[in-house]
């Protein structure tokens, strides 16, 4: 079959139960190459072939989300302290780290929407930690025209759930 974007063919496939295609998921990109959750780690996995990665969000103190899996910058870029105490531009100003602590020169912390735009119509995304940032990423993704290659997962819905059998 011909589709019109390899989102479409990765979709099709998913969704297709007679289906024996293996989905390659990316934790964070290729954080072995590159600082993980940035723009090079997901244009090196997508050379890759990986259909889908997971990313993770924070939001800044000017309600901007951005990409980041801890809440704070210190094990990820050069600065110290939350994310959600730095405005995006103060953030931008940071570098950030590969692996082994290897400071980079120009890689600064992507937007969510930044890693969106790299991402259309080129892999699935499953956005993590987006229980407290649900709406914004709704939003986003509606804006972009992008609400099907998209997933979102968090802890609060696993909580709820376990609240109401206790």
């Amino acid at each position: 079959a011909q589709y019109a974007t390899r989102v479409e063919k990765i979709l099709a496939e998913l969704n297709n139960p007679e289906s024996d295609y293996i989905l390659v998921v990316s934790h964070r990109g290729d954080w072995r190459n590159y600082p993980e959750n940035s723009i090079p780690a997901i244009e090196s996995l997508i050379r890759m072939g990986a259909d889908m990665m997971e990313l993770d969000v924070k939001m800044t103190s000017d309600s901007v989300l951005v990409l980041m899996h801890d809440k704070t910058v210190n094990r990820m870029t050069n600065g110290k302290g939350l994310v959600s105490s730095y405005t995006l531009d103060s953030l931008k100003s940071l570098k950030m780290r590969r692996a082994h602590n290897v400071t980079t020169d120009s890689t600064r912390v992507p937007t969510l929407r930044e890693a969106f735009e790299c991402c259309k119509d080129r892999i699935l995304i499953n956005v993590d930690h987006a229980q407290d940032y649900y709406k914004e990423v709704v939003e986003l993704a509606e804006e972009l025209g992008m609400t099907g290659q998209v997933l979102m997962k968090g802890k609060s819905g696993i909580d709820k759930v376990n609240e109401d059998m206790s």
